[in-house]
């Protein structure tokens, strides 16, 4: 497993690819998603749904986590039960 760490999907979605070396119907992203639940600004989420909504829709497999309150081990054992 290889497992690139970036703040931006687009930045997988552009350079993934290739800093893997799989092709893109191998590609898995998941999203931490922890950070997202203390957002207030309704069109910030708005804006979350539409792009995860986006992303399902051009095929892009991923999936959603959150790390809150999970140990290391948790965290680690998380990534297989997600596909990842």
């Amino acid at each position: 497993m290889k497992i690139v760490l970036a703040s931006k999907e687009n930045f997988l979605l552009d350079r993934g690819y290739d800093l893997l070396g799989i092709s893109r119907d191998k590609l898995k992203i998941g999203i931490i998603n922890t950070a997202f639940k203390a957002v207030a600004d309704l069109a910030y989420i708005d804006y979350i749904k539409n792009y995860y909504e986006l992303m399902r829709v051009s095929g892009i497999d991923f999936k959603q986590f959150d790390i809150q309150e999970k140990t290391e081990g948790e965290m680690a054992s998380t990534l297989p039960q997600i596909g990842i």
